[in-house]
């Protein structure tokens, strides 16, 4: 069972409300998507970027820039955590 801590919504919530548009990027499958709106999570980002939907895992340097350019932003001025 998946479960969100509670500081997650508030974390996300002020970043949303800050403009700062957020993405998901993971080496997982399609079902992340369905995970994520089962936990209230998927509305709260711009996009959710899957290694089985890319066609290549992190490390690999496509899937970051797929993420900015979903981002539509400079690779410069993206954040990965």
């Amino acid at each position: 069972m998946w479960e969100v801590f509670p500081d997650v919504l508030p974390c996300l919530d002020d970043l949303g409300r800050r403009g700062l548009p957020l993405g998901v990027v993971s080496n997982w499958d399609s079902r992340l998507h369905a995970v994520l709106r089962g936990l209230g999570l998927a509305d709260r980002f711009r996009f959710v970027l899957t290694s089985a939907e890319h066609g290549a895992e992190k490390p690999d340097p496509s899937i970051f820039r797929e993420a900015a350019r979903r981002l539509e932003l400079p690779a410069e001025q993206v954040l990965h955590a």
